[in-house]
């Protein structure tokens, strides 16, 4: 007995051990420019060393080049497991081949990379943020002239915001209910690309009903563009990714919805993932995403709409 209990202790040891084994991760960012992902960095790293999981934090700051080189360095020091923020969703897929072709997990992480077979997609219901914030617009106003912004073409998610914005406006523009004035498409998301395109389209805000934007730091600089509180607080605006200063906006009626995809939570769950991945434990009910005829694995969080009818119970959530 005392044999066979010994025998059972070791190998239960080892099976701890197999699954808290210690792996090394690279996470690759695009940016830091946005406010946001310097707290996804943040939680993912805390939720990795949680894990045992050891993470190193590149930014390539918006350069494709320098997030390349910076991923063959992780793929030759043998990480376990890549986590990307694509600076060029379309431009990775070389970066995937190399990766898997060393057994090395690839997760992309709030952006999809496109054509390539990646392991795995976390992320927030994009299509849903979009179809939410053209769906407010409806509902607060009657229509009128619009202004869209949305970022480069080179992150999926500003694709896939616009395409269902447009879905929900489509029969309002038909029927000559709605009107777009300026359909801006960014060349970064940071708010200086968004403040060169309003200082170069300069579009007349006294004739504008609704601003359909996809981000808060594009509301941001909106705001110091008008730089007149009182006639933003005469438009609808949206945006996504809320922040301190979208709480004041939102008080003040200079911003009236923003999509809440808390960070924390999706953070924890990459971790997750990747660790069940690597131990081969990876189970459970996730979405088969198909972008581009290439299907695989995703989980998507719901966001949550945040207005002045809801701003007081997400005070004490937002950073």
């Amino acid at each position: 007995m005392k044999a066979i209990l010994l025998t059972l202790t070791v190998l239960l040891s080892f099976i701890q051990n197999s699954i808290s084994q210690n792996y090394k991760v690279g996470v690759l960012f695009d940016q830091f420019a946005s406010a946001r992902w310097k707290i996804d960095s943040m939680h993912l790293k805390q939720s990795m060393e949680a894990l045992d999981i050891a993470a190193d934090i590149q930014v390539a700051h918006s350069q494709l080049e320098v997030q390349k080189k910076q991923a063959r360095t992780m793929i030759a020091d043998e990480v376990d497991a890549l986590i990307i923020i694509a600076v060029d969703g379309e431009k990775m897929s070389d970066i995937v081949s190399e990766a898997k072709a060393r057994d090395i997990v690839v997760v992309a992480y709030a952006r999809p990379i496109i054509n390539s077979e990646i392991d795995f997609f976390i992320g927030y219901d994009n299509a849903e943020i979009g179809r939410r914030q053209a769906q407010s617009v409806l509902k607060n106003t009657d229509g009128g002239n619009i202004i869209l912004v949305n970022g480069p073409t080179t992150d999926y998610n500003a694709i896939v915001f616009r395409d269902n914005q447009m879905e929900v406006l489509q029969p309002y523009l038909d029927a000559g209910k709605v009107n777009i004035v300026n359909d801006i498409i960014l060349d970064s998301w940071s708010e200086m690309s968004v403040l060169l395109k309003l200082y170069d389209l300069k579009p007349n805000l006294q004739d504008v009903n609704a601003i359909i934007a996809a981000t808060d730091n594009c509301v941001s600089a909106l705001a110091e563009f008008a730089n007149n509180n009182e006639l933003l607080q005469k438009i609808y605006v949206t945006g996504q990714d809320p922040s301190k200063e979208t709480i004041k906006r939102i008080e003040m009626g200079v911003q009236n919805m923003t999509a809440f995809k808390p960070i924390q939570p999706m953070a924890k769950k990459t971790a997750n993932i990747v660790q069940a991945i690597l131990s081969g434990q990876a189970t459970g009910k996730f979405t088969n995403l198909t972008i581009q005829d290439v299907s695989f694995n995703a989980y998507l969080f719901s966001p949550t709409i945040i207005d002045q009818d809801n701003i007081d119970v997400f005070k004490v959530l937002i950073n």
